[in-house]
C-alpha cells in the first residue's frame, strides 16, 4: 500500500507542475515564456506516478479485489466510445487530456480497489473506497465537461477552465490521501 501513497504523491506533484506549465505556457495575454521544463518535471513525476501506483496495485493483497481488471477494461471501453464521440459527433480536436482523464480515474479506481484489499493492515474500509470511487468518477465526468468546452470559450475563460482538471484531480488525489490517514 505504501507504493500507491507514494505513486499518488508523484501523480499529485505531477499535477502542480502541469498546473504551473499551463498558467505559464497559456497566459492570455499572449506573453511568451520558456515553460518546456515545467512540463518535463510534470511528464517525469507523473511516469513515475504511474509506474510506483501500478506497482502497488499488483503488490500481494491480503484482502479480495472487488472488481479486479474490470476498471481497465471499462476505461479502454469508455476511452474508445468518447473519443469517436467527443472527435465525429462533437468535432473536439483530440488531445491528450481525453486519455489522461479516463486513464487517471481507471488508475485511482483501482489504487483504490488495491487499498480496501488492505483494510485489514492498514488500508480503507469497501465503503470508503466505494465513495472515494464515486467522488474519482464524479472528478473524471467534471473534468470531461471542462475538456469538452474548451475550444468553445474565450481566451480568458478557456485559459481558466483548462486548469479545471488539473485542480480537481490533485484535489481528489490529496483528500484521498488524508482520508487514507485517517483510517489508517
Amino acid at each position: 500500500m505504501n507504493k500507491i501513497i507514494l505513486g499518488t504523491e508523484s501523480l499529485i506533484a505531477c499535477c502542480a507542475f502541469y498546473l504551473i506549465w499551463w498558467v505559464l505556457a497559456f497566459r492570455p495575454d499572449g506573453r511568451k515564456m520558456t515553460t518546456w521544463f515545467w512540463l518535463v518535471f510534470a511528464a517525469l513525476f507523473g511516469l513515475a506516478g504511474v509506474v510506483i501506483t501500478v506497482m502497488g496495485i499488483n503488490s500481494e493483497k491480503p484482502g479480495i479485489s472487488l472488481f479486479g481488471i474490470g476498471p481497465m477494461i471499462a476505461g479502454i471501453v469508455i476511452y474508445a466510445v468518447l473519443l469517436y464521440v467527443t472527435s465525429h459527433f462533437m468535432h473536439r480536436q483530440v488531445t491528450t487530456e481525453l486519455i489522461l482523464i479516463v486513464g487517471w480515474a481507471v488508475l485511482e479506481i483501482s489504487a483504490l480497489d488495491t487499498m480496501q484489499c488492505f483494510n485489514s493492515v492498514g488500508g480503507i474500509t469497501t465503503k470508503t473506497a466505494l465513495i472515494l470511487m464515486a467522488v474519482v468518477i464524479l472528478m473524471a465526468v467534471a473534468s470531461m465537461v471542462a475538456y469538452l468546452l474548451y475550444y468553445s470559450l474565450a481566451a480568458v475563460k478557456g485559459y481558466i477552465d483548462g486548469m479545471i482538471p488539473l485542480i480537481l484531480i490533485a484535489g481528489t488525489m490529496i483528500a484521498e490521501l488524508v482520508v487514507v490517514s485517517i483510517q489508517g
